[in-house]
């Protein structure tokens, strides 16, 4: 269901407010990406466009001028007279109390499924897990502020935290952890670069329920209410399905998820109002 249509302005921050297609190319601003990252952002960027485009305005992109990792985007976002008018992320109830979400996935539920990450010829230690119970037997490295890690941690797993993404590797060279979960959407990517320093575990797939959103600033509802007007119009046309495969099909292809074990776990933070029931919205490998 679209939000409700309250306002007749987008508010820009300290731009002032624009009213929605007053003119044709309205400026919106996002965050540029840190170096390295560019790639990363190139798919919601791609759907932003596609979905405002498709509610019948054609905005002007604008790059912050500093790059902005997650968490500075999320801050920026939240802030009235802020720099940026729109970011993305996993959602969480909390989250989702602090600013606007657009409550159309994304990447259809995709960070949800994760697959394993072990130390250089120490897939057979895994063999034996076919349980979340089995599993608990190991120790899991992740981000100490990543919200999967209070996930896995609600679900009973031992994570050692890290602040830096490289010590993961790190510390799973070391022995202090046993494995490092990946989005299957990330992994591939990540392999390319770190292969040389850990193996795929080839058996099992780790699922949670959650989803990336575009948010905005609460007072932004116009440009929630365009995205998600967009959004939901690009999956009826089939667009929106076309862009994913795009852009996640061929790493899927080469991971083998229909053969896996799903190890299911559930998401505390997950808001009650995720669309769930929307099951054209979702991905599932099995």
């Amino acid at each position: 269901m679209l939000l409700r249509r309250r306002h007749a302005c987008l508010w820009l921050g300290a731009a002032g407010p624009l009213r929605v297609g007053a003119e044709p190319n309205f400026k919106l601003r996002l965050p540029r990406s840190p170096k390295g990252e560019e790639g990363q952002r190139a798919y919601p960027t791609y759907l932003l466009q596609r979905a405002l485009q498709a509610s019948g305005v054609r905005p002007q992109l604008v790059l912050s001028q500093q790059p902005m990792n997650q968490a500075r985007s999320l801050l920026e976002v939240g802030r009235a007279e802020g720099p940026i008018d729109a970011a993305w992320t996993m959602t969480s109830a909390a989250l989702e109390r602090e600013l606007l979400p657009v409550r159309v996935p994304l990447f259809k539920g995709l960070y949800g499924w994760r697959v394993l990450l072990v130390r250089k010829g120490d897939s057979d230690r895994f063999a034996g897990v076919r349980s979340l119970q089995d599993l608990r037997a190991f120790t899991l490295a992740q981000g100490s502020a990543w919200p999967d890690t209070t996930i896995l941690r609600h679900n009973g797993l031992k994570v050692l935290g890290v602040t830096q993404f490289g010590s993961l590797f790190e510390h799973l060279e070391a022995g202090r952890a046993d494995a490092i979960p990946r989005s299957v959407a990330e992994v591939g990517s990540e392999l390319a670069r770190y292969g040389d320093r850990c193996d795929l575990e080839p058996a099992l797939l780790l699922h949670y329920p959650t989803a990336i959103y575009f948010f905005v600033h609460p007072h932004n509802r116009p440009l929630a209410e365009r995205l998600e007007m967009g959004l939901t119009k690009l999956h009826a046309s089939g667009a929106f399905d076309e862009a994913f495969q795009r852009q996640v099909g061929p790493r899927l292809d080469q991971l083998g998820l229909s053969k896996r074990q799903v190890i299911a776990l559930e998401n505390p933070l997950l808001p009650a109002q995720t669309p769930l029931a929307r099951k054209a919205w979702w991905f599932r490998p099995v």
